[in-house]
């Protein structure tokens, strides 16, 4: 920024009284006297011997001295006027020159600043679940069921850990609802999912595959599943059919059961896997807080299936996705997951 400072100049006019003097003329007048002298007496003349008496002349008279004329006063001199002083007339006041302005310096370029390192952003942790709240007690099995859980292209993913005695296996799992497809006969949802076992027995080995199911309002019929699986470099894919399907039925009330049976066959394997019959009971126990590793969750839906003589215990979360499990000997718990990039729930 440039500033111009300008001065200002003030002009101060002397009025020059210009005094005219008086000038007085004194005018001296002399006397003077005009003194006749006065006759001298004419002396008596001799008496002459004395002849007859001749009679005396008569005197002369003697003139009246002529007096001095008295000077006539001289007038005293009339003072001439004094003329009023005639003023000066004010001056105009010469302006000022405008003093040519004196040119700002140029500012030294302020130098721009050195940026401070952009430190690098700190990897958001991974959101903590938003736990869902506890439904009512009255309420059915249907809360436990999101529809749009399986809305095409969702995307979610689970860690899991399963302990059976000294045994430990942590298991990542991808999962991905695809468009619809026939399969057994039914025009079905499928969801493709990646297995791979992080750590313990099998670490390394991937599973590919697509369960195939029809959803409704009241439940999930499972028609069967496709794998593939890699182990020491050799794939085999075993396609498990379920008939009729099996159902998981969320329009039950606390408490209530319901009871199905099944066949599953099994082909693909390397050796004959016969069908077998499956009878299973399902009982939906209500809802219970959970705490895992990936979270506390609260109102978790809790299930118990009894099937060929094993009862397990599950806990999952409002989206079907399996919290906690538990039967004789052995346990799985959630580690950690996500929901298309965000938080479980």
């Amino acid at each position: 920024m440039i500033m111009t400072s300008s001065r200002r100049f003030s002009t101060q006019s002397l009025a020059a009284a210009v005094a005219c003097s008086l000038l007085l003329t004194a005018c001296g007048g002399g006397s003077s006297s005009d003194n006749s002298a006065a006759a001298a007496p004419t002396p008596a003349p001799a008496p002459a011997p004395t002849p007859a008496p001749t009679p005396a002349p008569t005197p002369a008279p003697t003139p009246a001295p002529t007096p001095a004329p008295t000077p006539a006063p001289t007038p005293a001199p009339t003072p001439a006027p004094t003329p009023a002083p005639t003023h000066a007339p004010t001056p105009a006041p010469t302006p000022a020159p405008t003093p040519a302005p004196t040119p700002a310096p140029t500012p030294a370029p302020t130098p721009a600043p050195t940026p401070a390192p952009t430190p690098a952003p700190t990897p958001a942790p991974t959101p903590a679940p938003t736990p869902a709240p506890p439904p009512a007690a009255s309420s059915t099995a249907a809360v436990c069921l999101d529809l749009a859980f399986f809305n095409t292209s969702t995307r979610w993913e689970i860690t899991t850990r399963s302990t059976s005695g000294a045994t430990v296996i942590d298991t990542k799992t991808e999962y991905q609802v695809e468009a619809p497809a026939p399969f057994a006969g039914a025009t079905t949802t499928p969801v493709k999912f990646t297995s791979t076992v992080l750590a313990g027995i099998g670490a390394g080995s991937i599973v590919n595959g697509r369960s195939y199911s029809v959803v409704n309002s009241q439940d999930v019929l499972n028609y069967g599943t496709v794998t593939t699986s890699t182990t020491f470099g050799v794939a085999i894919t075993t396609t498990i059919t379920q008939t009729p399907a099996a159902i998981l039925r969320y329009s039950l009330g606390v408490g209530e059961s319901f009871t199905q049976t099944y066949s599953s066959a099994t082909t693909g394997t390397p050796f004959p896997v016969p069908a077998s019959s499956v009878t299973r009971t399902q009982t939906f126990l209500g809802f219970e807080d959970v705490t895992v590793p990936a979270g506390t969750f609260a109102g978790a839906c809790k299930w118990q299936f009894v099937e060929g003589g094993t009862t397990t215990t599950t806990w999952n979360t409002r989206s079907g996705l399996p919290l906690r499990s538990t039967s004789a000997g052995s346990e799985m718990v959630l580690i950690g997951g996500s929901i298309n990039g965000g938080a479980l729930r």
